[in-house]
């Protein structure tokens, strides 16, 4: 019995550590929306896989940029977070909804991801890693996992970071 569980935890650990660098870096962006100018504001948070983390917050024409680290722990619920929300396993053209409202607050999302083995693709793509871009407007099959994502990402920058760049306007 002790060996069926310890190699069923190795499967499961394996599979982790194989998925984990499926993308390179993550950048989501926010934006208020149409509202005054005195509460417009946008923020793009960027994590790399390394956990290298970066706030841009924008108000007011003034940006600022705040460096942060985030866990490996935390960088392995990144990744199944974007895993979950099966970004990675669908097309943009599936996942962007046809219900696009006007106003309202901007959220969207791009992941780089790793340079394929040189034999799976040609010469000429070479010059930009492939991407994957979340709309704004996302269909309601996956809107939960995005929306997921998108509030993991948030909350992987620490609350004294928040504090600082909502504080300094």
């Amino acid at each position: 019995m002790k060996k069926i569980l310890v190699l069923a935890i190795l499967i499961f650990l394996t599979a982790g550590a194989e998925a984990r660098y499926k993308w390179e870096k993550i950048s989501y962006y926010h934006a208020t929306g149409p509202v005054s100018p005195e509460y417009q504001y946008n923020y793009n948070i960027l994590i790399d896989e390394e956990g290298n983390g970066k706030l841009e917050y924008t108000k007011s024409g003034k940006t600022n940029v705040y460096n942060f680290n985030v866990s490996k722990k935390n960088v392995n619920a990144l990744n199944k977070a974007i895993l979950s929300s099966k970004v990675l396993s669908v097309s943009s053209d599936e996942l962007k909804s046809e219900k696009n409202l006007i106003g309202g607050p901007v959220n969207s999302c791009t992941i780089t991801l790793p340079f394929p083995d040189e034999e799976e693709y040609d010469e000429n793509e070479k010059e930009k890693p492939p991407v994957i871009i979340i709309p704004n407007f996302v269909t309601e099959n996956y809107s939960a996992g995005v929306n997921n994502l998108y509030l993991l990402m948030e909350t992987l920058v620490p609350d004294s970071i928040w504090e600082q760049a909502q504080g300094e306007w």
